[in-house]
């Protein structure tokens, strides 16, 4: 069970790297914030709008990469050597939780994309 939880944190945080806001802070400068700007979202789709398709890119194919972490590589990885879980059930489980890191960020007071 522990393994389980472990698992599932792990796929929580790289879901929740917050892409938009690090690009944009990159780009603009540490005092902006995208969430301020455009939709208010922090996605792809309103670094699109607000910075360009550049910076919107980037971000959308990190954070596609994000989901492929979480639900390849860290559903694959089996802490403490558990035993290994149902490999069907665990990359929906942690490809979840990456979505509920990315819209719930930890990294930005619970402030994140939209999924």
């Amino acid at each position: 069970m522990l393994a389980f939880i472990i698992v599932l944190l792990a796929g929580y945080l790289v879901g929740s790297f917050p892409t938009a806001i690090i690009v944009s802070k990159i780009l603009r400068g540490k005092d902006f914030d995208i969430r301020t700007q455009g939709s208010g979202n922090a996605g792809g789709t309103n670094v699109f709008r607000v910075l360009g398709w550049q910076a919107g890119i980037v971000v959308m194919l990190v954070d596609v990469f994000k989901g492929f972490v979480a639900t390849y590589w860290i559903s694959k990885w089996q802490p403490f050597g558990a035993p290994y879980i149902d490999e069907t059930v665990m990359p929906i489980i942690t490809g979840v939780a990456a979505v509920l890191g990315h819209i719930w960020t930890v990294f930005a007071n619970f402030r994140g994309g939209k999924g």
